[in-house]
């Protein structure tokens, strides 16, 4: 039996197969500029929604936070309020 070594044949092997799987770059490139155009298409009109979606939600928020702040400087002004209104009762009632 004389029969080739396993890397001798592995060798052969693989130098057959590259020379069938030779490619042309701007075939390629052109694919997948093409594959890229289709997944915009796509993709654009989701990015903007989520972005409006986003920028919606951040301006529903920048509400509620500015409302929250007003209403604790209005609790803050009724608080300080109703300390000198008490404050100026217990020092007329001691005259």
């Amino acid at each position: 039996m004389d029969t080739a070594p396993p890397t001798v044949s592995f060798a052969a092997t693989t130098a057959s197969t590259a020379a069938t799987k030779i490619v042309d770059l701007a075939a390629l490139q052109a694919e997948r500029q093409r594959d890229l155009a289709v997944w915009l298409k796509f993709a654009r009109p989701q990015a903007r929604r989520l972005e409006h979606e986003r920028m919606e939600q951040a301006r529903i928020d920048a509400e509620r936070r500015e409302a929250e702040r007003d209403a604790a400087e209005r609790a803050a002004a009724e608080k300080v309020a109703a300390e000198r209104a008490g404050a100026a009762e217990a020092g007329a009632s001691r005259d």
